[in-house]
């Protein structure tokens, strides 16, 4: 039979077996170029031997499931065609499996291989499409519109290949045709295994049970199918009689469908609303968090370095600054408002090497250096914090979807919103730069004024993705290269165990990091550690695959390095010398090239 694929090429995914491959042999027998696409490079290259001897054909192996497979398969054909006519998608898997037994690993198995890889494959070799003619052929299943006995999980994945192509049809129309097959069964090896026994869930013999319970009762079977033709309707009606079921009145679909439509409605704003409650229940405190109302009963964990009160007085930090004609408070306030500030000349080059330095630091210890995004959607804000962090700290662009970030940690997180990591690959250690912004309300007392409590000011961060078992190891380590950092400095530092009334939704487990204040002979905050279990993981979808395929949600950490300028408080106190020149301590020195700054901007 002539078909008129003369001199076409045609591109058939799961072309190694099955239907797959009897298409491939028509096609090649009608004069067609094939190229097959299968995960199983032995049987892949089997059928291209026996397939060859009705016409020119090509092996591909790669798995549809995989993204880059895909575009790797397409990247094949591209060294060598300009353009394809034809797209089969062929590959499928099957499983007989009750809903009770069913389990995520089958979830994602299935739906990857039908589902993603039907849609992916096809998205990958869509710029290949010859201009004229091409055409798209979706093997899907009577299943995937009636229903079978069974198997939801694979029913569910052919419904989707069969709405996904009258989908697609609409979109690439006129240029491209789209069409879709739903064969019932076929004498492939999919069927074979079909008809043997599922894990010891469903058998044959249990369909045949089924059946005759039916008969007995005089039931009806009923499937439910909004928009179904009067044709599909009598071959519903049809497939329920051979399987002896009564006959059907076929008004039956009408009203059920229509009926449907309310509580689907209602369905979709439960749904909402259970996420709503959801996102403000507030996740569970480590065991070994102290129990406290507030940050009054936080608890002293240890010490680093000799705190020192020097013998002459510490001016306050903004005298310091504007000695060394490093800061400019008054205009900002005529620009920005009150928290803003102009940082110039030495202290301007201060917080700038500092940063640098933190960078360099952390690059030094295996993390992976980023500068992120620094603006982020409302999906990402609502998957890294709580409501009332959201409300008392972040800015809202008017108009689009975006808000300014609080920390970088926001963008980092979120970087890994819907991925699944291989365990392989983990730790992912990140190290990030960026601009924060903070409404920061009010202000209390002077020492808080100036540069401590503003609303735009620069940090180096630390995140950690991880597996849950190491989370606790990663907390301790990260913290600990905070306070390194701090003691290289020569700035004391000590560490304090957040109770759980100063602990904010999301976090497991909290500590912060405190630098001495040799004028207010005192310890104040300079950066926090924290670990979040897998809060942000299960709002954002940031899961691992295990090496035995099962997916698990991650553990995520931030942690500050260092946050200048208010940092430099604790800085410029703890190096000020009585003249007010400013020690500058030996890691800085290759960043400032000096090891002195001088009120008269002397740097020597």
């Amino acid at each position: 039979m002539n078909y008129g694929c003369e001199g076409k090429v045609a591109f058939i995914s799961g072309g190694t077996s099955g239907i797959g491959k009897a298409v491939a042999e028509l096609l090649l027998k009608d004069g067609a170029e094939v190229w097959l696409l299968g995960r199983d490079a032995e049987k892949g290259t089997e059928a291209a031997v026996t397939l060859s001897a009705y016409g020119k054909v090509h092996y591909v192996q790669g798995d549809v499931k995989d993204l880059e497979a895909c575009r790797s398969a397409a990247q094949n054909v591209r060294e060598q065609r300009e353009n394809i006519d034809l797209i089969v998608n062929a590959a499928g898997i099957y499983q007989e499996r009750r809903l009770e037994k069913v389990t995520e690993y089958d979830f994602f198995s299935i739906m990857d291989t039908n589902v993603k890889g039907t849609i992916f494959l096809t998205q990958t070799l869509l710029p290949l499409l010859a201009a004229e003619g091409a055409s798209i052929v979706n093997i899907a299943s009577d299943a995937g519109i009636n229903g079978n006995y069974g198997c939801p999980l694979y029913c569910a994945s052919k419904g989707a290949v069969v709405a996904f192509t009258k989908a697609l049809a609409l979109d690439l129309a006129p240029r491209v045709r789209v069409n879709c097959i739903c064969p019932g069964d076929v004498a492939t090896p999919m069927l074979g295994k079909q008809l043997q026994q599922a894990d010891g869930s469903y058998t044959l013999e249990d369909v045949e049970q089924e059946v005759e319970r039916l008969q007995k009762g005089n039931a009806f079977l009923i499937c439910n199918i909004r928009g179904t033709t009067p044709s599909e309707l009598r071959y519903l009606a049809s497939r329920m009689q051979r399987l002896g079921a009564d006959a059907l009145e076929l008004c039956c679909f009408t009203p059920i469908g229509t009926k449907l439509e309310e509580p689907e409605k209602a369905e979709t704003e439960l749904s909402a609303r259970i996420r709503e409650i959801m996102l403000v229940i507030p996740n569970f405190i480590d065991d070994s968090v102290p129990i406290g109302k507030d940050d009054s009963e936080n608890v002293e964990v240890e010490r680093f370095g000799e705190p020192v009160v020097p013998d002459f007085e510490v001016p306050y930090h903004v005298d310091i600054m504007e000695k060394l004609n490093g800061i400019d408070i008054d205009a900002a306030r005529d620009t920005s408002g009150n928290g803003f500030y102009y940082l110039c000349g030495d202290i301007a080059r201060l917080h700038s090497s500092i940063l640098a330095y933190a960078r360099d630091f952390m690059i030094n210890k295996g993390f992976t250096y980023y500068i992120p995004p620094f603006m982020i959607r409302s999906n990402v804000v609502t998957g890294v914090m709580s409501f009332a962090e959201m409300e008392g700290m972040m800015y809202k662009i008017e108009g689009e979807d975006l808000y300014l970030i609080g920390t970088s940690e926001h963008s980092m997180i979120g970087k890994f919103i819907d991925t699944i990591l291989p365990e392989e690959k983990l730790p992912q250690t990140l190290t990030s730069y960026s601009p924060c912004f903070r409404k920061e309300v009010g202000a209390h007392g002077i020492e808080e004024r100036g540069v401590y409590r503003i609303h735009q000011f620069e940090k180096q961060e630390m995140i950690v993705v991880c597996k849950p078992e190491d989370s606790m190891d990663w907390f301790h380590k990260m913290y600990g290269y905070t306070v390194e950092f701090f003691r290289s400095m020569d700035i004391p530092v000590r560490t304090l165990e957040c109770c759980s009334g100063d602990l904010a939704d999301l976090k497991v487990k909290s500590l912060d990091v405190e630098a001495w204040s040799p004028r207010q002979k005192k310890y104040f905050e300079v950066g926090s550690c924290s670990n979040l279990g897998d809060a942000q993981a299960r709002r954002l979808g940031i899961r691992i695959k295990g090496k035995d395929g099962n997916k698990y949600f991650a553990h995520t950490l931030n942690n500050t390095v260092v946050a200048p300028p208010r940092m430099l408080i604790a800085f410029l106190e703890n190096n000020l010398n009585e003249d007010g020149s400013v020690r500058i301590p030996e890691p800085l020195q290759r960043y400032m090239f000096t090891d002195c700054i001088r009120p008269n901007g002397d740097a020597k």
